[in-house]
């Protein structure tokens, strides 16, 4: 893979995950439910799916999924139902008491490997991550090279360059929290992102 072939590729990748989407919501409501040092585990998990999906791109299940059509609806389903879970568990746990804790936490895990297990659902079955893994990605390689070193270069850059994006996002969401002092504004923020969950599994759902 040449230089110039990479760079095009990576700067194709900076835009899909700058682009608003699940991702971006998941790491904003974890970082403005728990601040930064702790939800930038669920953009972690979100490396990890797309790790994932790149393995399965790279050992060629990518093809069984454009085979059979139904299989890629399931999943893209399975995505919609986990976001509209979590966004309809925020909006109800806003309207409850604040408490220890504040209120709508319990709708997003509170232990790091809770939410990298909840930043991994939401992008293993994201429709942006898996048009970049299984459509874009193979587009960019050198046939007349090992696909195996390209994929691996690929995984690298990919993760280096969402990982900083979503950092930011969760940076986002973080600062918003460190402006809330009254719970009656900490439940309007987590109405606002459980109401952007839902949005973001119509989304998915509509592929």
């Amino acid at each position: 893979m040449s230089s110039t072939l990479l760079a095009a590729w990576c700067g194709t990748m900076a835009v899909i995950s700058l682009t608003p989407g699940a991702g971006a919501v998941a790491s904003m409501s974890s970082g403005a439910t728990y601040g930064w040092m702790r939800g930038i585990w669920t953009a972690v998990g979100q490396q990890f799916a797309l790790v994932f999906l790149l393995v399965i791109a790279a050992v060629g299940l990518s093809s069984l999924l454009h085979a059979v059509p139904f299989a890629f609806f399931i999943m893209q389903l399975a995505g919609a139902m986990y976001l509209a879970w979590i966004g309809i568990r925020l909006i109800l746990q806003s309207f409850h008491e604040a408490q220890m804790g504040g209120p709508g936490r319990q709708a997003i895990p509170s232990t790091s490997l809770g939410m990298v297990r909840h930043g991994f659902l939401v992008n293993a079955t994201n429709p942006k991550a898996l048009l970049a893994m299984f459509v874009i990605t193979p587009r960019f390689l050198n046939p007349q090279e090992p696909l195996v070193p390209q994929y691996a270069i690929m995984g690298l850059c990919m993760v280096a360059i969402d990982i900083v994006v979503m950092a930011g996002y969760t940076g986002v969401g973080a600062s918003v929290l460190r402006s809330l002092t009254d719970s009656r504004w900490r439940r309007r923020v987590d109405r606002f992102f459980g109401s952007l969950f839902l949005l973001a599994a119509v989304i998915v759902a509509r592929g």
